[in-house]
């Protein structure tokens, strides 16, 4: 809990910044336990500055409280401490769209109040405000050539994060999906080394050993998957289609009846169908 709330100001003032400057935006940012002490001090105080400026003037300029309240309230459920989803994240881009109208309540109010003169505003400001939007747009258009396909998605996020397990993994299924065993192999390897009690990536690895023809691998990458996850259908399904590879029809047959238990009975059904399990 102690190094959510660290992350918590941190994440803030990173979303502030992103929508300043949108750059090294990934589809999932690891959370890390590890944040230096200097990083979360400086957040910190760069937050305590703009809120105590901005209830300093709220009476000559309550737009700029408005729109700092609104930004504030409406991220503090996503920054960090309040975990949604089943992996550890320090923050997601997506959650900015509804904050970041209060920080444009702030400039469509601020920015005439500080630049009055009309002629500065069409001379100067209305040149600096097109060229920011071109600016912009530029870098959205290079940014959707990353969601092309999910290999290029999670290579980017692992070019601009760091010990990202997620993207590790789903990267290492892009690549399975392409027919790169050993480059998906090597992706799950890297996935489990990050993050040791990964389900998923145990089950998806001992997937990609079975295609392989390395069944005891699998087997054993699918026993550590549901170790750790003890109602993983899948990973029962996977298992009995490596034992059936076998020729071990009794494991086989005890897994298929397990995975149907919990929901999968595809396995069950070929197998019964096959005269193979009763």
């Amino acid at each position: 809990m102690v190094s959510r709330i660290a992350n918590a100001p941190v994440a803030f003032v990173t979303y502030l910044e992103k929508v300043f400057w949108p750059h090294d935006m990934a589809v999932f940012y690891p959370f890390s336990d590890k944040l230096p002490v200097w990083e979360v001090l400086g957040a910190i105080l760069l937050i305590l500055i703009i809120s105590f400026v901005v209830i300093l003037m709220v009476k000559r300029l309550p737009y700029l409280f408005v729109g700092w309240l609104w930004y504030s309230i409406i991220l503090l459920p996503v920054i960090g401490i309040i975990q949604i989803g089943r992996y550890a994240y320090a923050m997601a881009d997506r959650y900015t769209y509804l904050p970041s109208i209060g920080i444009a309540v702030m400039l469509s109010w601020g920015i005439p109040y500080l630049i009055k003169s009309e002629k500065i505003r069409k001379n100067i400001l209305f040149p600096v405000g097109i060229m920011f939007l071109s600016i912009m747009a530029i870098l959205s258009w290079k940014q959707c050539i990353y969601w092309k396909n999910s290999a290029a998605l999670f290579s980017h996020a692992l070019q601009v994060t760091k010990d990202n397990a997620v993207a590790y993994n789903n990267l290492g299924t892009a690549l399975f999906a392409e027919g790169k065993i050993k480059e998906a192999i090597d992706h799950y390897n890297e996935t489990i080394r990050l993050q040791p009690d990964y389900s998923e990536a145990y089950n998806s690895r001992g997937i990609a050993y079975a295609k392989s023809g390395k069944y005891q691998p699998a087997i054993k990458d699918f026993n550590e998957a549901i170790s750790l996850q003890a109602d993983y259908a899948s990973a029962y399904h996977n298992r009995g289609l490596a034992y059936f590879a076998q020729g071990n029809n009794e494991l086989g047959c005890f897994d298929a009846q397990k995975a149907c238990e919990l929901g999968n009975c595809k396995l069950l059904e070929i197998a019964k169908g096959q005269g193979v399990c009763r």
